[in-house]
């Protein structure tokens, strides 16, 4: 799977104006789902952390999400709704450093990736919600 999408070095997009998709947000995206309507509205850049593609396929694994199609991952990657999010794994690993109020690895690791690159988190999670400063969420 080629997940490459944007690269440390190629940083044209930045700050508040880039919303990163926390995992359940991704699937409401590409599920159609009413709580989506917010960030296609926003007329935002949408990014994916790899830590969300990682998530789906531990969901997946465990019997908790079924897709059908055996290529999700490479029609995930070649989404045109948003892109991937190569961050570097120190950067994220050093925006989650200060988030023990999550239990949760996968929240404390697409969080801490949207603290490291300066984005906004789209996110429905009450956890993050109430933790993160409300310039760096995208509430849904």
């Amino acid at each position: 799977m080629d997940i490459r999408g944007v690269h440390q070095g190629e940083r044209r997009f930045q700050g508040p104006e880039v919303i990163l998709l926390d995992t359940h947000a991704a699937l409401w995206l590409l599920g159609g789902h009413r709580r989506a309507e917010s960030l296609i509205a926003s007329e935002k850049p949408l990014f994916l952390s790899p830590v969300s593609v990682l998530e789906f396929r531990f969901l997946i694994e465990g019997g908790k999400l079924r897709i059908a199609e055996r290529d999700w991952e490479e029609r995930l990657a070649h989404d045109r709704r948003f892109r991937i999010d190569n961050c570097r794994v120190g950067d994220i690993v050093a925006g989650s450093a200060d988030l023990s109020f999550t239990r949760d690895p996968f929240d404390r690791l697409i969080a801490g990736h949207a603290l490291a690159r300066g984005y906004r988190l789209a996110t429905a999670d009450d956890v993050l919600l109430e933790h993160l400063p409300r310039t760096r969420v995208f509430p849904l």
